[in-house]
């Protein structure tokens, strides 16, 4: 048998095709190579869908598959989706890619019905996809067109939009419209925010194409538990300020999801590690007044040996003081101290010695890391003096080429994330964080305090 007209032999020859520019991606293939290989791809699939005449379903484990081979990406929450079909939800999700639609319709659970642009609603190459799926052409900036989602929702779909109405170019959210937010308030369904990330550094973003070392960083697609939008009626406002307030609650609900997908139990040294090894460690990440950056490598190695001559002088889980501009040398004390599991007690010298010196005591405070230069400078040497502290030097550092190399070389030991309280979330201020005080004792608990309910929030 002709194997053109096999569709075993297609969908074998699909798959390979699959595995290969999987292999591909990870090979760092030219883009040009890339686009062909795709484009072969994508023309299997075609040939085996019409011949298959496969069904939705079969069609979605299709598409799956497929994604799977290329992008392996990481799925959580799905449950969350589970067993709510013909209760009307509405999907809200992050636009990062041209290739968010087929991830959300591979790994949804369900039947799904997306509000298309219109501007692609008529787009000769996805009208054969949006065959498989019930598509809705609607216009972001425009509140009124939302009625015909709304009554889906009413008969009980599951209706997924893009707040955003665009591709980001920036890899963060972009500006929510009023409309999504204008559905969710008046459909009165549950919202379940689903967060999509690494689509937005790969082929087919808007973003890929400006930046010149894309991060390898693994796709993955995380649904949260369904939520209420809070943007009830207010009897006395107009109409424009109620689609205003719906659409900033639904950004406050994405920016939420956004930060609860990200892993909250890692410390900041392990974020910067991790971070240098998605961009790159030859990057430039640090500049200060002085006009000398620095990449992650050299951040990294001059923040480890920073943090072993502060560790060699204090204990771990010893609040350590800092006196110093904002600047490089803050940075990598900051990180030194937090790769050693120390607590960094950052010092505002401009409320005077009084405040100053009860900020200490409050603390608990015995070393403080200041600059000679910063302390002529700013006039600052005799309140450092006063502080009852032992005082070390920036200027006495002299890290040398080898002592460079050896501290980047030894093993860091950050603290880890705080105790989670029973029934609840892990607290937001973990041993080794910074911490801010100022004036007296009261005042000081107070900055503690304010701080835990910022970072609550955040």
């Amino acid at each position: 048998m002709n194997p053109c007209r096999n569709p075993r032999a297609l969908a074998a020859q699909a798959a390979l095709i699959a595995l290969l520019l999987g292999a591909a991606l990870q090979a760092g293939l030219p883009s040009g190579l890339f686009a062909v290989f795709f484009l072969i791809l994508v023309l299997k699939v075609a040939v085996v869908v019409y011949m298959f005449h496969l069904s939705e379903e079969q069609l979605k484990k299709v598409t799956a598959f497929i994604l799977r081979a290329v992008y392996r990406p990481r799925l959580r929450g799905l449950e969350h989706l589970a067993g709510r079909a013909g209760q009307g939800t509405l999907v809200v999700a992050n636009h990062t890619s041209f290739m968010d639609v087929p991830l959300l319709v591979a790994f949804l659970p369900g039947r799904l019905t997306f509000a298309v642009d219109v501007q692609y609603a008529e787009a000769w190459w996805l009208k054969p996809f949006l065959r498989s799926v019930k598509a809705l052409p609607v216009n972001p900036t425009q509140p009124l067109a939302a009625r015909g989602l709304i009554e889906s929702l009413g008969r009980g779909e599951t209706v997924v939009i893009f707040p955003e109405g665009r591709i980001t170019d920036t890899g963060g959210l972009m500006k929510i419209y009023e409309g999504p937010g204008l559905i969710a308030a008046k459909s009165g369904v549950e919202v379940v925010p689903v967060i999509i990330d690494g689509l937005q550094y790969r082929r087919f973003s808007r973003l890929r194409p400006f930046l010149l070392r894309p991060p390898r960083t693994r796709v993955s697609l995380t649904v949260h538990p369904p939520r209420r939008l809070a943007a009830p009626d207010i009897g006395d406002e107009t109409q424009r300020d109620h689609r205003r307030r719906a659409a900033v609650a639904l950004r406050d609900l994405l920016t939420e999801s956004r930060l609860n997908s990200a892993d909250l139990d890692r410390s900041l040294w392990t974020a910067l590690r991790d971070a240098a090894r998605q961009f790159g460690s030859s990057r430039l990440i640090l500049e200060d007044l002085d006009r000398r950056p620095l990449t992650y490598a050299q951040m990294l190695a001059q923040a480890r040996f920073m943090g072993g001559r502060l560790a060699a002088v204090s204990r771990p889980g010893e609040n350590v003081g800092l006196l110093l501009p904002n600047s490089c040398a803050l940075t990598l004390a900051l990180f030194g101290l937090w790769s050693e599991g120390r607590t960094a007690v950052l010092l505002n010298f401009s409320q005077g010695p009084g405040p100053m010196g009860s900020a200490v005591a409050t603390a608990r405070v015995k070393t403080v890391f200041t600059s000679r230069r910063f302390l002529e400078t700013a006039g600052l040497t005799a309140l450092a003096e006063g502080l009852g502290t032992r005082l070390l030097y920036l200027e006495d550092m002299n890290p040398t080429r080898a002592g460079t190399l050896a501290a980047r070389f030894r093993p860091a030991r950050p603290a880890g994330p705080g105790p989670a309280p029973p029934g609840g979330p892990r607290g937001p201020a973990p041993p080794g964080g910074p911490r801010r005080t100022g004036g007296t004792a009261r005042r000081a608990g107070g900055a503690r305090r304010g701080a835990a309910r910022v970072a609550g929030r955040a």
